[in-house]
């Protein structure tokens, strides 16, 4: 504690009352995407493959490409890359924050007693 202000130190007790009454659902957000860092040489080696084989004949994008083309080539690039890594990766589901009791009150409180 310095004066009366809480700082957080692992040295105090510090103590919230949260009104369980009013506990809104948790506002976290589902994160999809692939478990990169465990693949196998040989994993990468596949994606690689797969994603050569459907670039195979795509026309490359030059300074005479317009806003359009290089907007549908990002689409494509999305879709292909997340359709091999579907195949070469594990897939990994995850939610931030990852505690269903947390929610927007106990976030605001927190970041309150960081100040």
């Amino acid at each position: 504690m310095h004066g009366n202000r809480a700082t957080g130190s692992d040295h105090e007790i510090i103590e919230w009352q949260v009104n369980l009454l009013k506990q809104g659902v948790a506002g976290g957000t589902q994160v999809v995407g692939w478990n990169l860092a465990a693949m196998l040489p040989q994993g990468k080696e596949h994606a690689e493959k797969l994603q050569r084989e459907r670039a195979r004949g795509r026309a490359l994008m030059g300074v005479e490409s317009t806003g359009d083309n290089v907007e549908s080539e990002d689409d494509w690039c999305q879709e292909a890359l997340g359709r091999v890594l579907n195949i070469a990766a594990q897939l990994i589901t995850t939610c931030t924050p990852s505690t269903r009791w947390w929610n927007d009150e106990i976030n605001k409180r927190s970041s309150e007693l960081g100040k």
